[in-house]
């Protein structure tokens, strides 16, 4: 009966004691907390809540923890990696585009990078194309200009009474060269005189011409209107592009520019073939 009883006694004080334990530390202790959530909650949570290890900054390429609780949620992460990889990104595609429309690299809540495209510009500028329409334009219009001015000075040759007609008569010479390439418009005088050319020939009304060797060397030949003449002596004043052309008289000569300054059209003679 007594070792019954002991083992009875044994039995409720280790009972009493299981249950007084835990309710005797919770009262005197309490709960742990860490920012105002308690350990037994973390220790149920996925969520990351302790300091970088040197494991943790090993490479670049490791994830930057962000300490977060239970009660304020998980918020993104962005990776080293993600941006590096983002970045690599969008150089790639600046230096490959050229001048497509650039991107603009977003990075979401989940860490991924998302390219969102720019506004799109044009390959040409508008204001340059226009300038070299305007530019392309007004080069049209200085040539057409020019010509309609050699034309003009071509009618208006020998078509004044009281001058002296220049190049009005058609040569045996004439007959065998045909008009090439013009030359431009050149000032048109008249001389006369009994003495030989430059060249050493003598001269002849319909044939002979004075003009600046720079300009027309000696010996070439040109049509000035129906006549082909013969580039046989120079003259002090005659510079540029300005033909002193032979007369048999002074009022011939002299009537050339008698009403004012007299223009023509020359032409390379070409040889007919």
């Amino acid at each position: 009966m007594k070792k019954n009883h002991v083992w009875r006694t044994l039995l409720t004080i280790c009972l009493a004691t299981c249950f007084s334990v835990p309710a005797l530390a919770a009262a005197q202790v309490g709960p742990a907390w860490v920012n105002g959530v308690s350990i037994s909650e973390l220790s149920q949570s996925n969520y990351y809540t302790g300091t970088m290890t040197p494991q943790d900054t090993a490479t670049e390429e490791a994830e930057k923890p962000v300490l977060v609780t239970a009660r304020s949620g998980r918020k993104g992460k962005i990776s080293t990696a993600t941006t590096s990889a983002a970045a690599t990104a969008a150089e790639n595609e600046s230096t490959a585009g050229g001048n497509a429309a650039t991107s603009t690299m977003v990075t979401t809540s989940a860490g991924s990078a998302i390219a969102t495209p720019a506004a799109a510009g044009s390959a040409t500028d508008p204001s340059t194309a226009l300038l070299e329409k305007q530019a392309a334009e007004q080069a049209e219009a200085a040539a057409l200009a020019a010509q309609i001015a050699q034309e003009e000075a071509a009618a208006s040759i020998g078509t004044r009474t009281g001058e002296t007609p220049i190049g009005a008569v058609v040569t045996e010479e004439s007959t065998k060269y045909t008009k090439g390439a013009s030359l431009g418009v050149f000032q048109i005088t008249g001389y006369y005189g009994n003495g030989k050319t430059n060249s050493g020939t003598w001269p002849k009304a319909d044939h002979t011409i004075a003009a600046d060797t720079t300009v027309l060397p000696m010996g070439t030949k040109v049509f000035i209107n129906n006549t082909v003449y013969t580039v046989e002596d120079i003259g002090g004043a005659v510079k540029g592009n300005l033909i002193d052309i032979y007369y048999n008289s002074y009022e011939e000569a002299f009537g050339v520019t008698a009403l004012g300054h007299r223009f023509a059209e020359v032409f390379v003679a070409a040889p007919k073939s």
